[in-house]
């Protein structure tokens, strides 16, 4: 557990600010890559089988080095099944929102291992505190966790109205996801106003 404290202090705080720094960047690159953005097609093997929602495309950033860093190699800057679920994601503005507001400089956990741990036996997870913490009815809670070389810090408290306060810090550990293996990206969000439903 001792290590898992040291690496939540002296590991996670450059790597998050070096993210956050390419995130406030994304904001002039984003809009840059998507002048001359380009769809793919067919989509790369790796994001085949991750959009289901018509009328999706594999669409990638140009320059390639724009697209290497503010891209989304997993996605494309059409979205996931998620996001595309319930609006236009072939719009400028929801193609700029999922990559530079939702889900900045995602290619970092694509092509850099220390934001992202690859084949997380979540059997395996070590933790203290609550199994399973939500930002749902029921998900209260406090928990550190740590397995292999990461740990990660995950807290929920509902104050009322159906919000709560979450903070979520490191790697993105579900202990209580037990029987399944997982990829957990680093994370750094202090949120006081989430909704609890």
């Amino acid at each position: 557990m001792l290590k898992a404290i040291l690496f939540l202090i002296f590991i996670v705080p450059p790597l998050v600010l070096w993210k956050l720094a390419l995130a406030l960047l994304g904001l002039v690159m984003v809009p840059i890559g998507l002048v001359k953005s380009k769809i793919i097609n067919p989509a790369p093997e790796y994001a085949g089988d991750r959009t289901t929602d018509q009328p999706w495309q594999f669409e990638a950033l140009t320059p390639k080095l724009v697209d290497n860093i503010w891209g989304s190699a997993k996605y494309g800057a059409q979205g996931n099944w998620f996001w595309n679920d319930d609006q236009d994601n072939t719009s400028w503005w929801a193609k700029f929102n999922w990559l530079a507001l939702r889900n900045p400089v995602s290619n970092l956990e694509y092509y850099f291992p220390w934001y992202e741990m690859k084949g997380v036996v979540n059997d395996d997870i070590n933790f203290v505190g609550d199994a399973a913490v939500f930002d749902a009815v029921g998900g209260a809670g406090i928990q550190l966790s740590w397995y292999g070389r990461g740990a990660g810090f995950h807290y929920v408290h509902p104050w009322g109205n159906g919000r709560c306060l979450r903070i979520r810090y490191g790697f993105k550990f579900q202990p209580n996801e037990t029987g399944r293996v997982s990829s957990p990206s680093l994370t750094m969000l202090i949120a006081p106003y989430t909704d609890y439903k």
